[in-house]
């Protein structure tokens, strides 16, 4: 079991379901932002954005912004400012979050009269399932076809290729025996032969999603039910 969020700033994040997953991976605004994503980080790329309307736009609204952040933004260099850009699309992604089946009513921190389901530790429910990141890989595809192999100590329940390009994100069944999330990480990049990313041991922690294209595995059954079926998990750190 998961959750999502629409936006990761303002959204509620809610239980995941089938139809909201299949809306998210086939969705073509995320196609066109990871794929966007990729082109404006590839070398001279300003060459090929600077006119775009939505580029500009962003370089707009960054430029009006108050206490000195427009200043700033305007201050930056054309590939600077495309960066930056690339970054807001990344984080506009909708996010998931795979260490979570559920969240707690919690205060909103401007209003704490009204409640929403917040993406705090503190208002968590464990899923069982942990993420683990390897980034800046040239090999992503094959690092993951090593967790298919015959006796590989966890199991997979979705993989894909992250926004960059040159990432693999994996989600897989916690072993209760190993322990923890950052234990299991840790057993799990040893086993692969890869350094994992030490910031995902946090289970609220939001994996932006992916487009269709970039899904190598996904067991729709297991990553929708699994908590179902086994109660026991690894703890929140």
């Amino acid at each position: 079991m998961f959750c999502v969020q629409d936006n990761q700033f303002i959204s509620p994040a809610v239980p995941g379901t089938l139809e909201k997953l299949n809306e998210v991976l086939d969705s073509p605004r995320v196609k066109w932002k990871i794929e966007t994503i990729r082109s404006v980080r590839e070398p001279g790329a300003i060459r090929l954005w600077a006119s775009n309307t939505d580029f500009q736009k962003f370089c707009i609204k960054e430029g009006l912004k108050k206490k000195g952040a427009g200043e700033a933004f305007k201050a930056l260099t054309d590939e600077e400012k495309l960066g930056r850009w690339a970054t807001a699309l990344k984080e506009s992604l909708p996010p998931l979050i795979f260490g979570a089946r559920d969240f707690d009513e919690t205060p909103l921190k401007k209003d704490p009269s009204r409640t929403m389901k917040r993406r705090v530790l503190a208002g968590i429910h464990l899923s069982g399932l942990f993420m683990f990141d390897v980034d800046h890989v040239d090999n992503p595809r094959e690092i993951f076809q090593r967790t298919q192999g015959e006796g590989f100590p966890w199991e997979v329940v979705f993989a894909h290729l992250t926004s960059s390009g040159k990432g693999l994100r994996l989600v897989c069944k916690a072993k209760v025996e190993v322990g923890n999330i950052a234990d299991n990480q840790i057993e799990l990049a040893k086993a692969l032969g890869v350094k994992a990313d030490a910031s995902c041991i946090d289970a609220s922690r939001i994996s932006y999603a992916p487009m269709r294209e970039d899904v190598y595995y996904l067991n729709e059954k297991e990553l929708l039910n699994y908590y179902l079926r086994k109660r026991r998990t690894a703890s929140r750190k």
